[in-house]
């Protein structure tokens, strides 16, 4: 088989900051823990995952940021008809 033809599936390549010792780092990783680079990525890809799906979700549309940050006064249904529909 020809040197430029993937044996595998195809794979995604993703950038970081220092490649050269981040690579050198995930080498001797690899050899110090019997297992593959790849498999070595992927845990670390689903630790992250896991981690985040942990954490509770922050909705921020829960009438954050209405007014001027004072507490604001609900109104009863009267007072709401009222202004609607003028009173009598």
């Amino acid at each position: 088989m020809p040197d430029n033809i993937s044996r595998s599936c195809p794979q995604t390549r993703r950038t970081q900051e220092d490649p050269d010792r981040e690579a050198a780092d995930l080498r001797r990783l690899a050899v110090r823990e019997g297992r593959s680079q790849a498999e070595l990525i992927r845990d670390g890809v689903r630790r992250v995952i896991d981690e985040a799906e942990r954490k509770p979700r922050e909705l921020k549309s829960l009438g954050k940021g209405r007014g001027g940050g004072q507490p604001y006064r609900r109104w009863g249904s009267e007072e709401l008809y009222d202004k609607a529909f003028g009173s009598e």
